[in-house]
């Protein structure tokens, strides 16, 4: 048995941790107390008594309120933040006015009193050192008393110290190999950029001396003199093909040996392009220093590699992290110790930005603000990587919003437009509809065409017509990760192959997916959308020119809201210059117009951060920003390992964080809306909160094909 952690011990060194996390952002002296007082409440008999048996009454384990009503009532007046730390370093941040209610509670509380009267005689030392909180804030955050929405970042950072230290102190005592499993992933940027460089080096020096390899090699030695420049907001705007993530990366680890900064974080919408991702870089810096983190990571057979992961995951301490947007963003507005954990790491880093165009417009404003807040004061520079540039250069509402001056990384971005055209657009189907019959006519003409529609149930009914075909495939979010990464391997090699392929697919593969196709098809959709689209056809420059053809489903629908604002603006501007979708300047102007139709804080996450009388609302704030919409049912299906997975647990296995991982790759995401209730409820078993089991049909080519599945596609996994 482990021998026990005595507590003075314990505070002490959370508080030297915590300092140390929080050195470089200037505010070690208020961490270092957090640290301190964060377990005064553990000097209670009671709670004493607890930690000898665990099965007593639940009100003994409050041993929070003691150091949080010590600050609250004795300390400056930072005292006050350091008092909503503590009250939440298990439970997370509270709302403000809920936190006051509390405090005021407790200060009446004898149990609480007792505790503190207990810690000043056994604790001495913890009082001693309390001189070291400032009664003011230092110069360099004085802007937070005038801008509650950095003063709210500024308190997840500390809050993120806090937790970090307290835990890790914790393993460090009882789990000391796991602190060992964690030194694994202690590497400097410096051998990473080296390696790096030298990967480079030799891939050039192989490269067949063709146009687009001269081009690539232009894009690459850009990013590398743009990796010199200060910190700050970066924008690599290349066409499709022009090697974004490998430039990217170079970019990211010269500028951050240039700028001091410790590590490399690569955000990407979908986890379908995050694991793709993940690969290169592995391959070139190996599995032991690039951390994945995402919903749908596959379990590794090494356990041991798999608990290093798992610990990594926790609070990001890696020198290359690769995650979702879901994770990075949702992380930034979060109020759980889970999730606030990593937020100080994010501090003194590079992020990459990958597809920054799929970012949600209905956050546009809080994320805005966050990476804002983020570059200005704790040294984080942001590369958004896309071939359909956003409008960054203006205001998109009243709030401060807006993102710092953006730095071209390639200067002359518009001549590579140009003259790297792969495909030849035919927009003429826009100027009438197509049926799905006529839709499914014009892809039997070709030997390999995909066809991308916006909707799951318009996939799956042009499918429908195919299916006899056994080269025709389905690819959409009714079918699990591992499905759908089993038949994008199929089709890969089938394409590489010269093998006929007919391809019914949603937007799961417009972003990132490595597929090239001689021809393809699009619905009528976003701008941006269509251009992704074009990104899988003639991707490799095999051919002259691609054929991309838009048009215009006659049964088809469109996903509500900003989805279908998008559209009618880009159907706009094709009905006013075909010719518009060859030139850069196009989709800046797209976005413009977008902005202004678009409600681009439609859910009042800004508005409530940066009001006076709503401002350091946590919890209203965590609720509202969601990326991915609440109100879904995560459904394991029988697919291949799925059905085993589905058999245990209604054996009676508990659903363990484990088994959920492990399950994941076998789930699709449903909408839980009445219709389907009504329609579809006695297929489904719930097994926890927000999990089910489908019972009813799962396709090997389709997925889970009921009639059920009307939400777009375009949402991240997490």
């Amino acid at each position: 048995m482990n021998r026990w952690h005595p507590l003075l011990e314990h505070l002490q060194f959370t508080a030297d941790m915590a300092e140390r996390f929080a050195n470089e952002l200037d505010i070690h002296h208020v961490a270092y107390v957090t640290g301190l007082l964060h377990d005064l409440g553990k000097c209670h008999p009671d709670f004493q008594a607890y930690l000898e048996n665990p099965k007593m009454k639940r009100e003994v384990r409050d041993h929070s309120s003691a150091g949080a009503v010590y600050a609250y009532e004795q300390l400056s007046l930072l005292g006050q933040f350091v008092a909503w730390m503590v009250a939440g370093h298990h439970g997370g941040l509270a709302d403000r006015v809920k936190l006051r209610n509390r405090l005021e509670d407790k200060v009446e509380c004898p149990h609480v009193q007792k505790a503190i009267e207990l810690a000043e005689q056994k604790l001495p030392e913890v009082f001693q050192e309390l001189h070291k909180l400032p009664s003011e804030l230092p110069p360099r955050w004085e802007h937070l008393l005038r801008e509650p929405h950095a003063m709210e970042v500024w308190m997840r950072m500390l809050f993120s110290c806090l937790v970090d230290a307290d835990y890790l102190d914790t393993e460090a005592h009882f789990s000391p190999e796991q602190t060992d499993w964690r030194a694994s992933w202690q590497t400097s940027l410096e051998p990473l950029w080296e390696g790096f460089e030298s990967h480079q080096q030799q891939f050039q020096q192989h490269a067949l001396d063709t146009p687009l390899n001269r081009a690539r090699s232009d894009v690459y030695q850009s990013c590398l003199r743009a990796a010199e420049g200060q910190t700050g907001i970066y924008q690599l705007n290349v066409p499709t093909g022009m090697g974004k993530t490998l430039s990217g990366m170079g970019f990211a680890l010269k500028h951050a040996l240039a700028s001091q900064k410790k590590r490399v974080i690569v955000v990407v919408p979908y986890s379908s392009i995050l694991d793709q991702n993940a690969k290169v870089y592995q391959n070139i810096f190996g599995e032991e220093v690039v951390l994945e983190h995402h919903s749908a990571m596959e379990m590794l057979d090494d356990k041991e590699q798999e608990n290093r992961r798992k610990l990594a995951t926790e609070n990001w301490d890696a020198p290359i992290v690769v995650t979702t947007t879901v994770q990075f963003f949702e992380s930034l507005f979060a109020r759980r110790t889970s999730k606030l954990r990593k937020l100080h790491h994010i501090a003194n880093s590079v992020v990459i930005l990958d597809e920054v165009q799929m970012l949600p417009l209905e956050l546009l404003e809080p994320i805005f603000s966050v990476m804002r807040e983020l570059t200005l004061h704790y040294n984080v520079t942001f590369l958004l990587s896309t071939a359909t540039p956003l409008a960054l250069d203006l205001t998109i509402s009243k709030s401060k919003a807006m993102l710092p001056s953006v730095t071209q990384v390639v200067q002359d971005a518009g001549r590579l437009f140009e003259e790297f055209r792969r495909v030849s657009f035919d927009l003429s189907p826009l100027e009438e509809s197509w049926t799905w019959e006529r839709t499914a006519e014009q892809m039997r003409q070709h030997e390999q065409v995909m066809v991308i529609v916006n909707r799951r149930k318009d996939a799956g009914e042009l499918f429908s017509l195919l299916a006899d075909e056994p080269h025709a495939y389905h690819l959409s979010a009714s079918m699990c990760p591992a499905h759908r990464k089993k038949v994008l391997q199929e089709l890969s090699e089938r394409l590489r192959g010269g093998l006929p392929v007919w391809l019914v697919a949603t937007q799961v593969v417009e972003a990132g997916v490595d597929l090239d196709f001689p021809v393809v098809m699009r619905a009528s959709g976003p701008l941006d959308r269509i251009v992704q689209a074009a990104g899988r056809c003639n991707r490799e420059g095999r051919l002259e020119r691609g054929t991309m053809i838009v048009f215009r489903p006659e049964d088809g629908g469109l996903p509500r809201g900003n989805y279908q604002k998008m559209t009618a603006t880009a159907e706009n501007f094709l009905q006013r210059d075909p010719e518009c979708l060859y030139r850069l300047e196009t989709f800046e102007n797209y976005f413009r117009r977008v902005y202004t139709n678009v409600e681009t804080d439609a859910r009042k996450v800004e508005e409530i951060r940066q009001s006076d009388e709503h401002h350091l609302n946590f919890e209203e704030i965590d609720k509202r920003f969601r990326m991915i919409d609440t109100d879904t049912a995560t459904v394991l299906v029988p697919y291949e390992e799925g059905k085993a997975l589905a058999e245990d647990v209604i054996g009676g296995m508990p659903l363990t964080r484990s088994w959920m991982r492990r399950a994941q790759l076998y789930t699709v995401s449903l909408h839980l809306n009445g219709k389907f209730y009504r329609e579809q409820a006695a297929n489904l078993e719930q097994i926890g909160e927000g999990w089910y089991i489908w019972n009813g049909q799962y396709d090997e080519r389709k997925g889970l094909i009921a009639g059920l599945v009307y939400e777009p596609d375009y949402l991240s996994l997490c």
